[in-house]
C-alpha cells in the first residue's frame, strides 16, 4: 500500500476533477500543501498572489474566462471576512478553499 500525504491526496482529487491551475498564498498552515503542489507542477500550475481576496478573484476570473474549474488556497485569519466578498459574486463558479486548523 502506498503512503501519501493529505496534501498529495487533495492535489490528486483536484487534478481528477479538472483543476489544472491554483491561485493562493503560502503560509505556515499551507506550506505542506504548496510543497506538494511543487511536486505536481507538471499537472497543476500555481500562481501566488499578495492578498487572499486577490487569489479568490484570480480564480474567479480564470474560471469565467476559460470555462474551467478554478481553485484557490489561502491561509486562515482575516480571510474569513475577505473571501465571502468574492464568493458572493453573481454565478460564481466553483472554487476550492482549503480549510486548515492551527496546531494540527
Amino acid at each position: 500500500m502506498q503512503n501519501i500525504t493529505c496534501s498529495d491526496a487533495i492535489i490528486q482529487i483536484l487534478i481528477k476533477n479538472g483543476v489544472d491551475t491554483i491561485f493562493g498564498i503560502p503560509g505556515a498552515q499551507t506550506y505542506t500543501f504548496f510543497d506538494a503542489l511543487h511536486k505536481h507542477q507538471d499537472k497543476i500550475k500555481t500562481y501566488v498572489s499578495r492578498h487572499e481576496q486577490g487569489s479568490a478573484y484570480a480564480a474567479y476570473g480564470y474560471a469565467k474566462s476559460t470555462g474551467k474549474v478554478a481553485a484557490y488556497c489561502v491561509v486562515p485569519g482575516p480571510v474569513v471576512i475577505e473571501i465571502p466578498c468574492e464568493q458572493g459574486s453573481e454565478a460564481s463558479p466553483f472554487e476550492f478553499l482549503l480549510p486548515t486548523n492551527y496546531g494540527r
